[in-house]
């Protein structure tokens, strides 16, 4: 029996610097407008990754549960969608909150992991940008949890096993303390 194929993410990456889009929402709606979009990314990061649904009963649902009024997320969501920190045609034609920022990072972020079925429609990024050829790894990433550095190439990796091959120092008891290099070396 096969594993579930995670959608959403863990985490996501926050940069340490706003932008103008953000600055405005926070210039308008304070610190509350900034922590409820970074409560939205969390939403959308969360949940299906790159997008999250966005209809009346959820605004609903995402307002009490972070205690503001509906009015505040309404017109937070209608500020988002004016700067543009939201598509206003995703939102418009399917009820979601998406980004095509939102969708690089979140792709940049899975582009190892084994996707479920994506909706083509909600897409405002090519996802064959983002994807690797696990094929052509020796090892199985996603299994193993190990990080490959896919810009290694095999010379640079034949170099790296040279530099870790483990050198024997062979000295006798009375040169216990002198340094290696003055004790004969032999490679293992």
């Amino acid at each position: 029996m096969g594993r579930t194929v995670k959608e959403g993410l863990d985490y996501f990456p926050l940069d340490t610097v706003m932008d103008t889009k953000i600055k405005l929402i926070k210039a308008e709606f304070g610190l509350v407008g900034f922590a409820l979009v970074v409560m939205l990314y969390q939403r959308i990061y969360g949940e299906h990754g790159y997008y999250c649904e966005w209809t009346d009963e959820v605004a609903l649902l995402f307002a009490s549960e972070n205690g503001v009024d509906g009015s505040v997320v309404s017109e937070l969501i209608a500020a988002c969608i004016r700067r543009g920190i939201f598509s206003e045609e995703m939102y418009n034609r399917y009820s979601i909150l998406t980004s095509k920022g939102v969708q690089e990072r979140y792709f940049e972020a899975t582009s190892r992991r084994v996707r479920s079925k994506l909706k083509d429609e909600y897409l405002l990024v090519s996802v064959a940008d983002f994807k690797i050829n696990v094929a052509e790894m020796p090892i199985s990433v996603a299994e193993k949890g190990i990080y490959v550095d896919i810009n290694d190439t095999k010379e640079s990796k034949e170099n790296k096993s040279k530099e870790n091959k483990s050198r024997v120092v062979l000295c006798d008891n009375t040169d216990l303390y002198k340094k290696p290099s003055v004790c004969q070396g032999k490679s293992a």
